[in-house]
């Protein structure tokens, strides 16, 4: 056990010395939970930092066939992220409605859209206030981690600028106060990019809201599915075209779903009151349609 405390107690150490990108993987002879401890045996593993995650993110280990050891072989894959480039799909922050002049700006864009049918009407207003909000977001927040720290900047000099007087004790109180606000504008982001629900108040560990952002990153992105035939697909077009050529031969699975919602009446139009009480049930931060729009969006427009 000595032994074993002084090897993650030196790499503790390491971690904190090396900045750059580092990976380190080997018989680590420890396990996360019992379910890894399998015939006696622990799993291999790879470590890595943080800078790793921000220059390779799509890493993916292998534990292959035992040959000749005890212990499995470890294939490392590294993706490029090239393959994955798509254009960033639409996706409303809820931190921009803390803003005081987000009211009144996103009034206006509900304005000079008309349409006989209610639903293309709510989709071209939808097209064109993300389109508004995105031009609006960069030109008033910018690149809120790097507004933090300009702002965070600002601060120390004033306070490290010596002898205050009236006006200086102004100008740092205004100051404090912006900070304030950015730290809560990138607070709100974070939160909302981590998709998660539950934080203790005050709690402002940026380093844990962005790793665990590139681990969700991560999980979301497919490297590889295996078809009805057994076959191990690995190119993002075969993916695609498999998933698609499967859907299409396999609507018999749907029926029983379109069967069900067929009876519950949902071409009725619902009242006010129903839509209001349906979105107030929805949690702030989720999407209600791949338009991008989360429920606070609609909460507080």
């Amino acid at each position: 056990m000595d032994a074993r405390n002084k090897l993650w107690n030196r790499l503790i150490h390491i971690s904190q010395q090396v900045n750059s990108p580092w990976l380190v993987g080997g018989d680590f002879n420890c396990i996360i939970s019992t379910f890894e401890k399998s015939g006696g045996r622990t799993p291999n593993r790879m470590l890595v930092n943080d800078a790793w995650f921000n220059h390779f993110l799509l890493t993916f280990v292998t534990h292959l066939s035992l040959a000749g050891s005890d212990h499995r072989p470890i294939l490392i894959s590294i993706t490029s992220t090239d393959n994955y480039s798509s254009p960033l799909p639409f996706r409303y922050l809820n931190m921009w409605a803390a803003h005081p002049s987000y009211s009144n700006y996103i009034v206006d864009l509900w304005k000079g859209v008309s349409h006989p049918d209610p639903l293309v009407q709510l989709s071209l207003l939808q097209i064109k206030i993300a389109k508004a909000l995105r031009g609006w977001s960069w030109n008033t927040f910018g690149n809120v981690n790097a507004t933090v720290q300009k702002a965070e900047d600002e601060v120390k000099a004033l306070e490290n600028g010596g002898q205050l007087g009236i006006e200086e004790e102004k100008k740092l109180l205004i100051a404090q106060n912006n900070l304030l606000s950015v730290i809560d504008y990138q607070e709100k982001f974070l939160k909302q990019k981590a998709t998660m629900n539950i934080f203790t108040d005050g709690d402002r560990n940026t380093r844990f809201f962005h790793a665990y952002i590139k681990y969700k990153r991560k999980c979301n992105t497919i490297q590889d599915i295996q078809n009805a035939n057994g076959q191990w697909l690995h190119n993002n077009n075969d993916i695609t075209n498999d998933v698609i050529s499967t859907l299409r031969h396999e609507k018999a699975h749907f029926m029983a779903e379109l069967n069900y919602t067929a009876g519950l009446k949902l071409t009725d139009i619902p009242t006010e009151k129903e839509i209001w009480n349906a979105i107030n049930s929805i949690d702030n931060s989720k999407s209600t349609s791949p338009d991008g729009f989360t429920a606070e969006f609609y909460k507080k427009s």
